[in-house]
This record gives structure tokens, C-alpha cells and sequence, in this order.
């Protein structure tokens, strides 16, 4: 296994891993023009290969306020339904708390859907505690 910073060349991988691990149904088109802008940011996006093949990835980015050190907020964290339970995204986990630590920040945030349970036992197996309940709220512009 490999995990490396993803390039424009993983736009298919990605939007296959959102759509078949996430459930989110984005063209190639828009994650293309997503990708773009994410990978000239600060942000963090490492992909997990195995045999060559995309399988899993991690998103996270800066997250400043005026009352809290900076952290890295993890946007997104999908390993391929037929990849999981292989330790890939305790890797991807790893390799991003590793990149925080040598870039300053003070530690990972992260949101989860009251839905993945799973994801949640996973996120507590590394560590990770659960410190805040609270709602979203959206406004389509």
C-alpha cells in the first residue's frame, strides 16, 4: 500500500470513491473543478493505492478561529466498500495526524452523520473523542 498526495490525474478515483463509499453523487466534471482549487490551498488531500488502484483517500483543511490554536478539520475519509477492514483508513488516519504534527497544528476535528455508527467506533478505536453534539444548518445562495 501507498499513501501519497493526490494529483488532477485521481479525479476519476475520487469521484468513483464519493460515490460508491459516500453515498455523493458529483459529476467527474465538478469534482475535477473541486480538485483544482483544493489542491493549490493548504489544504491536505492524500489518497491510499493499492495495486496501482486508487482506494481510499483523506480530505482535511485548515481550521482557524479566534478562540482555539489551529486544527486540521478532516472534510472527507472514504475507503472503497471492497477495501475496508484492510487498515486502509487507519493508514490514511495516521498519515494525516503525522502531516498535522510536523505542520503545527494542534490537533483533528473532524464531523461524522449521526447515521455512521461504524464510523464512529472507528474514530473512537483511534483515539478520537466525541466532544460536542450540535445541528447544521444550511442556506442554499
Amino acid at each position: 500500500m501507498n499513501i501519497r498526495p493526490a494529483t488532477l490525474s485521481d479525479v476519476n478515483a475520487l469521484t468513483t470513491l464519493d460515490k460508491v463509499a459516500l453515498g455523493y453523487t458529483a459529476s467527474e466534471q465538478v469534482t475535477r473543478q473541486a480538485l483544482s482549487r483544493i489542491l493549490q490551498q493548504q489544504d491536505i488531500l492524500l489518497v491510499a493505492e493499492h495495486d496501482n488502484n486508487v482506494v481510499g483517500y483523506v480530505h482535511a483543511t485548515p481550521y482557524q478561529t479566534l478562540y482555539f490554536t489551529p486544527l486540521l478539520n478532516v472534510l472527507g475519509l472514504a475507503v472503497l466498500p471492497e477495501a475496508q477492514h484492510l487498515g486502509i483508513g487507519k493508514q490514511l488516519m495516521s498519515q494525516l495526524e503525522i502531516a498535522a504534527q510536523s505542520e503545527g497544528y494542534a490537533g483533528i476535528r473532524l464531523n461524522s452523520s449521526t447515521k455512521r455508527t461504524n464510523a464512529h467506533q472507528f474514530y473512537e478505536h483511534l483515539g478520537y473523542v466525541c466532544d460536542k453534539e450540535q445541528k447544521r444548518f444550511f442556506k442554499k445562495l
